[in-house]
C-alpha cells in the first residue's frame, strides 16, 4: 500500500486513546511523510470528494446555462 500524498510505504499501526489507554482504531501511517489513514478518515476523504464533484458539476451547469440564456436574449 502507498501513501495517497507521497507514495511512501504505508506501515498498519495502532492508535490509542492517551486517557486510558484503550485501542482507538487500527490504521496505517506511513513510513515517510507521516500521514494516518484509517476507516473513518478515508470515509471522509471520499465523502468530501463526492461533495466536491457535485459543486463542480452545478458550477460546470450553471455556466452552461447561462450561455445559452445569453445566446436566447441575442
Amino acid at each position: 500500500m502507498t501513501c495517497s500524498r507521497c507514495g511512501g510505504l504505508m506501515l498498519r499501526t495502532t492508535l490509542l486513546d492517551l486517557d486510558d489507554d484503550k485501542v482507538f482504531a487500527d490504521a496505517v501511517k506511513c513510513a515517510n511523510c507521516g500521514n494516518v489513514e484509517d476507516r473513518l478518515i478515508l470515509q471522509h476523504r471520499r465523502r468530501n470528494a463526492a461533495i466536491t464533484q457535485l459543486v463542480a458539476d452545478a458550477e460546470a451547469h450553471l455556466q452552461l446555462c447561462s450561455r445559452s440564456v445569453a445566446d436566447v436574449t441575442r
